[in-house]
């Protein structure tokens, strides 16, 4: 299992380093150093990359797949898919047009994802640069979150971010249908918690150090995940931030394969950036999408029956955490082809 190196901070990242006189391949793994400050399930980071002369290939990593809370595997593509958003963006913004295809997996073999770069020499108008300031400031805001509304003209930019065929975000303000997910969301956590191999796994990752807590504290994190009934007082928690909060947003899609997995998790990065510039917090909630009948009441509130929820989160106000969750160097997470 690769570590956690404290020593290394990735977040720290600096525009100015960028190799502009180095070979294609430095200017990509340079890039790298964006994509790995993307958001996952867990903070455990389940991507992998190669990088071969003027073409990146980006895997899933199955190593790092939570096979309990994580059974179906979607979240472990959503997450690699925020990792891709990250690296187009800052490829973007050095001046590079990229040319993205999409694999379906086979037996965990091949990337999900290859992407060739060429010089364009300058941003395109595609691509927001406000975006790209935000990577390095990007947080997961678990606070509640103050009672001040979100203005429309905010709303308008972060859904401009949904612009794929096939994937739809729907914002919820109604307080009855918040109601409603929040009732889902307690029995998930009630249920979550009751199960010994779930916890186990929680466990396990949370020693790895992925909240970046010290090692002592993760182990006592740990075992009363493991030994103790934690799942009343973390479902009235979750309850109480979710009702703090001024919108709840889901994202669907028409296919529920992988490859449009990867996909929500590019727009999912794109608005998380978006809201990020406009001091809005975001936090995943995808509790409920774990356990599989929750997860059929769920799709019972988003605007098109057909398609399915991927993903749940709320957004609101809040003071910005103050550090970051720990990251693996982009050394540890690139594959020799």
């Amino acid at each position: 299992m690769r570590g956690f190196d404290p020593k290394v901070t990735p977040w720290q990242i600096r525009e100015q380093d960028f190799p502009h006189q180095g070979s294609m391949p430095d200017k990509i793994r340079f890039l790298l150093g964006y994509a790995i400050l993307a958001p996952s399930i867990l903070n455990t980071q389940p991507w992998q990359f190669a990088v071969s002369g003027d073409e990146l290939q980006v895997f899933a990593d199955h190593e790092r797949w939570l096979k309990v809370a994580d059974w179906d595997q979607r979240n472990m593509y959503m997450s690699t898919g925020c990792a891709l958003e990250n690296f187009l963006i800052a490829a973007d913004h050095f001046g590079y047009g990229a040319e993205v295809a999409y694999h379906p997996p086979t037996f965990r073999k091949g990337p999900i994802a290859s992407v060739k770069l060429s010089p364009r020499g300058e941003a395109s108008s595609s691509m927001r640069p406000e975006l790209f300031a935000a990577i390095p400031r990007r947080h997961t805001n678990c606070d509640e979150y103050l009672e001040r509304p979100i203005e429309r003209g905010a709303m308008a930019k972060i859904s401009g971010c949904c612009a794929e065929e096939g994937i739809l975000l729907d914002i919820i303000e109604d307080v009855r249908i918040k109601s409603a997910f929040d009732d889902l969301l307690v029995r998930a956590d009630t249920r979550l918690f009751a199960d010994d191999r779930w916890c186990e796994e929680l466990a396990f990752w949370i020693e790895q150090g992925v909240l970046g807590v010290p090692w002592l504290i993760a182990k006592m994190k740990s075992l009363a995940v493991t030994f103790l009934n934690l799942g009343k007082g973390k479902a009235r928690r979750d309850a109480e931030i979710l009702m703090s909060s001024p919108l709840l947003a889901i994202l669907s899609s028409a296919s529920d394969d992988p490859v449009e997995q990867v996909r929500v998790g590019q727009v999912m990065e794109r608005l998380w950036l978006m809201a990020t510039t406009l001091g809005i917090g975001v936090h995943p909630m995808n509790q409920v999408l774990q356990v599989l009948d929750l997860r059929l009441e769920a799709a019972k509130s988003i605007s098109r029956p057909e398609f399915t929820p991927q993903l749940i989160f709320r957004m609101g106000f809040a003071e910005p955490p103050k550090s970051h969750t720990p990251r693996q160097p982009p050394v540890e997470v690139s594959l020799t082809r």
